[in-house]
């Protein structure tokens, strides 16, 4: 399992748990100085319908933004680029609700516009903003060509929690909602990796953003 000190891992156990909203908190908090790299990753999942299985606050918005950024596919589409997806569709995410891809598709926010999460990440003052649509087992494939990208030794902070399967950051958080009691399923196969457990009514956290450090160690959590 590769070991990355200087990454932060972000996942909800619910939806709508305010992860994005975290993100941003500690973008804010710890960009300034540095170049920080944020990854928002969904998974495909099976028998799921066309469509279905699109984070809708990535996907819906078909105004230009994303460019495409590797040798594949040269030049801007409208809303989004494939970066290295492996699909028979030409433009397989924004405004589109057809077959999911066959592997994945890697794609980098430059609109901030702050409607998508993605942009809201660019705003808050991340240095690059990406989006990562996978089936999972193809999320190390995927990883490694988002690290021909991105240097390992980058600060990076991923909204995730299959993630946490293949790679050991310095600090993995989950955050829990104030009133939900179920909690994804996929979530219970990493539940004894969390190292920092965050209740949210979607907006506000207990324990709040001021816990968690960077150093020359990485991420850290200051449990007292």
């Amino acid at each position: 399992m590769m070991k990355l000190q200087n990454m932060l891992i972000i996942g909800g156990a619910s939806r709508n748990v305010g992860k994005t909203e975290l993100v941003c908190s500690l973008i804010k908090k710890f960009s300034r100085g540095r170049e920080i790299i944020t990854l928002k990753i969904s998974g495909i999942n099976p028998g799921n319908k066309p469509g279905q299985d699109y984070d809708k606050s990535q996907i819906e918005d078909t105004g230009a933004g994303n460019e495409t950024i590797s040798g594949q596919n040269s030049g801007k589409n409208k809303g989004s680029a494939k970066i290295a997806g492996h699909s028979e569709e030409e433009n397989p995410v924004h405004g589109h609700h057809g077959t999911p891809p066959k592997k994945y598709h890697l794609l980098e926010e430059t609109n901030q516009d702050g409607v998508k999460d993605s942009s809201k990440m660019l705003v808050a003052g991340a240095k690059r903003a990406f989006y990562l649509r996978t089936k999972d087992e193809y999320l190390a494939e995927a990883m490694d060509h988002f690290f021909t990208i991105i240097d390992r030794r980058s600060l990076i902070i991923c909204e995730s929690i299959t993630l946490r399967k293949i790679i050991e950051p310095g600090l993995f958080i989950i955050i829990k909602s104030d009133k939900v009691e179920s909690v994804k399923k996929s979530l219970g196969e990493v539940l004894h990796l969390v190292d920092l457990t965050i209740v949210s009514d979607g907006h506000s956290f207990r324990p709040g953003p001021h816990i968690i450090s960077l150093n020359n160690h990485g991420w850290q959590a200051e449990h007292g």
